[in-house]
């Protein structure tokens, strides 16, 4: 079943109108007719099965025939922040991290950043992104979409990260590699914790940049000996975490209140 992107609070809605680029997409390229049936998505855990009601020049018109919420059920939050790449790769990346499932992504502006930041390119380069990422929700069928911010400088995004219990850097210099004791914490958190991740640009972090981050509480990591290209790392990195994150903090892997764990 085809998959669309609604705002919120349309999705609440018996009768909702599909317009704007999914209507477009809906109509002229997929040539869609009266009774098809489509899935709605809003990108924060709504799901709704609709059915195509009547089409107009430029809107359509549905009507929900049920609706669910998809729970969270992850332990955790991941906190991406990438030193700011060439347009493409950003692009390539935002897609990826929707599908590894992302919560919120910074962009930031390091000594070897290639784009220069420039305050009209930053709110354009978050519409795309927006774009980009709605399409990476629909094609995935991941139901929640990242919080995605406009380009920062390092040290902002550092502040915005200051929350995260685990903070990591991942830096091809580091020996130490990423492993699933990083994120066994000493005691169990209430509620989702959030997991920051910071990745450097094409040429790497520097190493006074590394000292700075390592002075405001990041662990710098490793994805091996290998050099990997920054997009290539992005993913890896993010897709690495998910999955070791998951069973350091996994409900299961803690005894109820008041139980031994015998060793």
């Amino acid at each position: 079943m085809r998959r669309f992107w609604i705002p919120s609070d349309r999705i609440q809605e018996t009768n909702p109108v599909l317009d704007g680029e999914e209507a477009f997409h809906l109509i002229r390229v997929l040539r869609a007719r009266s009774g098809q049936t489509i899935l709605l998505m809003d990108g924060r855990g709504s799901v709704a099965e609709a059915c195509i009601q009547s089409i107009l020049r430029d809107r359509v018109a549905l009507t929900v025939m049920n609706r669910t919420h998809v729970p969270e059920t992850r332990p955790f939050r991941i906190v991406v922040a990438q030193a700011l790449l060439k347009d493409a790769y950003m692009e390539d990346l935002i897609r990826r991290w929707v599908e590894l499932g992302a919560d919120e992504c910074f962009a930031f502006v390091s000594e070897r950043s290639v784009p220069i930041l420039e305050d009209d390119r930053g709110r354009k380069r978050k519409q795309r992104w927006n774009t980009l990422a709605r399409e990476a929700m629909k094609q995935s069928g991941n139901p929640y979409l990242p919080t995605l911010h406009e380009p920062i400088d390092m040290h902002q995004m550092m502040d915005a990260l200051r929350h995260c219990p685990v903070k990591l850097l991942f830096w091809e210099n580091e020996s130490r590699m990423l492993s699933r004791e990083i994120f066994s914490l000493p005691d169990r958190m209430e509620g989702r914790i959030d997991i920051g991740v910071v990745f450097g640009p094409e040429g790497g972090i520097s190493e006074s940049e590394v000292a700075t981050f390592q002075q405001h509480g990041f662990q710098t990591v490793s994805l091996g000996p290998r050099i990997l290209r920054a997009v290539t790392a992005g993913i890896v990195g993010v897709g690495l975490v998910g999955f070791l994150a998951e069973e350091a903090l996994s409900p299961a892997n803690f005894p109820p209140p008041g139980c031994s764990v015998q060793t």
